[in-house]
């Protein structure tokens, strides 16, 4: 290769010339280096031919001011925040700068292509739920700035990852236990009831908040962040109206306040947990917080019942891990099988029946009823004795046929 009189023109052995050129990059406006080979019948040529390939590379330098993701992204977080709760705002933040921007930070925003969406969507090494969070916060970004600015939203076709069947059976484990078939992050009535007594006599300290949250379905941090100003033991009833996340104080997680019957065994137990706090003077007393933690604010998280919740549950001989969150599954789950489902979501605040119905399950027990109650109709009343004799097992035979038992 040999220099030439014109700058960025180098003629190659074989009699070509070699184009050193500068350009745009027209996704994140970067300069770079660009070469090319052609054939020209003198370096003034090839010079010529440089030139016409600058004149290409600098026509959209010509365009209006390009916005990037980056400053799209920050703008559209801080027009957000007063309208998102503290955990939310935290959540938004941490993926926007540890998966988005890193990724799309520096290209612009008209550039951005539903294939970079997809391609940065497959390239994520984590479980299908994480990413389906994470995507969802990009195309809920991506269609504010592009509603404002009129134009094509690249994410909005876009499709969450699918989570299998098999991973929600693996995410959900079903294990047996002497009662019918019940998934672990809920307990059944006798279950609970065991869990409650045993966690009463060896952890009595942590006893009213679990008896709070197990009988009102109250979220931990709603459970938490009750005052005495909210208990009201004269007309019997609990009124939930705020939350907390990590010590901010906020409105509750879909924002209804929730009225709730105040039950005899809890406002019992609630009575003697005040009198214990008046005796010790408990910091946080003063502030009329329920439960207080030792600083006298509420507890940050639900990690510290984990260990007497884990001990209780090993004494009633349970046999699975249910977590804190698992006591407003099984409230929900039992509060389903005696009552209407509007009334089951104005205690526990679900905003949908598909929710209240994420968190049931329905027993075998129920299925038995429903199944007596169904043959009772196609028998009649006047055989409704042979529907309660009738066996509506079924047995497999050898050749894998079905008889009835």
């Amino acid at each position: 290769m040999r220099k030439t009189k014109h700058p960025g023109v180098q003629r190659l052995p074989d009699g070509r010339y070699s184009l050193d050129v500068s350009v745009v990059c027209p996704q994140t406006g970067k300069r770079k280096r660009k070469r090319k080979i052609v054939e020209a019948r003198s370096a003034a040529e090839a010079a010529d031919l440089r030139a016409e390939l600058r004149g290409e590379a600098g026509k959209g330098r010509a365009q209006r001011a390009r916005e990037r993701v980056a400053a799209v992204a920050m703008s559209w977080l801080r027009s957000k925040l007063p309208t998102l709760r503290p955990s939310t705002r935290r959540h938004y933040a941490d993926v926007l700068d540890q998966h988005i921007l890193p990724a799309f930070g520096d290209v612009y925003l008209d550039a951005l292509t539903a294939t970079d969406v997809v391609g940065w969507r497959d390239a994520m090494d984590a479980a299908p739920d994480t990413i389906n969070g994470r995507l969802r916060v990009l195309k809920s970004m991506l269609a504010d700035v592009m509603h404002e600015r009129g134009m094509h939203n690249p994410a909005a076709r876009v499709s969450s990852v699918r989570v299998s069947r098999h991973a929600r059976r693996r995410k959900t484990k079903v294990v047996e236990t002497s009662s019918p078939r019940c998934p672990a992050q809920r307990l059944t009535a006798a279950e609970l009831a065991a869990v409650l007594e045993q966690l009463r006599e060896l952890t009595p300290q942590w006893y009213p908040l679990v008896l709070t949250l197990a009988v009102t379905g109250a979220r931990w941090g709603e459970a938490t962040a009750l005052k005495w100003s909210n208990v009201d033991f004269e007309a019997g009833l609990i009124r939930i109206e705020d939350a907390h996340w990590r010590g901010h104080i906020d409105e509750t997680k879909t924002s209804v306040i929730k009225e709730l019957p105040l039950p005899r065994l809890l406002a019992q137990v609630l009575k003697a947990h005040r009198r214990a706090l008046v005796e010790r003077q408990a910091k946080g007393l003063s502030a009329g917080w329920v439960f207080p933690s030792r600083v006298g604010r509420p507890h940050v998280d639900a990690s510290v019942i984990r260990k007497p919740l884990a001990k209780a549950l090993d004494a009633a001989s349970v046999g699975r891990w249910v977590s804190p969150h698992g006591l407003r599954r099984s409230f929900n789950n039992l509060a389903r099988q005696v009552a209407a489902g509007d009334v089951v979501r104005a205690m526990t605040g679900h905003v949908t029946e598909e929710m209240t119905t994420h968190y049931s399950h329905v027993e075998l027990e129920e299925k038995r009823t429903a199944l007596d109650g169904a043959l009772r109709l196609v028998l009649g009343g006047g055989e409704s004795d042979q529907a309660d004799g009738m066996d509506t097992s079924m047995d497999t035979s050898a050749d894998g046929t079905k008889k009835p038992g």
